[in-house]
């Protein structure tokens, strides 16, 4: 591996509650969600910035909204503890 360098392993979920729904005949009223999972290898370099993620939002009809772009940056510092 490369000096200064690491290899980072990643795993993101967001559960988001859109509305609630009611369902037979207005009988019983649930809950809608949306879960947005992300998951991911990187190797990064000690103290420096790197894009991780980068995708639309999507909405409760389940279409990407291109002007709400979620991006996810990820930094790694070293610790050494004495």
């Amino acid at each position: 591996m490369e000096k200064d360098c690491g290899d980072v392993a990643l795993s993101y979920t967001e559960v988001s509650h859109l509305k609630d729904r009611e369902w037979v005949e207005g009988t019983v009223t649930m809950p809608l969600f949306q879960v947005d999972s992300r998951k991911g290898f990187s190797r990064v370099t000690d103290g420096q910035w790197d894009l991780w993620a980068c995708g639309p939002r999507v909405n409760e009809r389940g279409v990407a909204d291109s002007e709400k772009v979620r991006m996810s940056f990820l930094q790694v510092t070293e610790v050494r503890v004495k």
